[in-house]
């Protein structure tokens, strides 16, 4: 694998650990954040490949996060 990024954006702690392990041993670069805001911030220094993105989040939601 090329070490693809992934960013794993949800305030849910069960989802989010259990996709960043399934990510991680499939060979992927996994960072994840809590809630929109840490998403955007997260995206401009790690540049993932994919983000996955929950849309109901404290903070800042999905889509306010996507327009950004």
């Amino acid at each position: 694998m090329d070490n693809s990024k992934i960013l794993i954006v949800d305030d849910d702690d069960s989802i989010r650990n259990m996709a960043k392990r399934y990510f991680e041993t499939r060979g992927f670069e996994v960072t994840v954040a809590l809630n929109g805001k840490e998403a955007v911030d997260k995206e401009e220094k790690v540049r993932p490949d994919l983000v996955i993105l929950d849309v109901e989040m404290p903070v800042m939601n999905g889509f306010e996060a996507c327009k950004i």
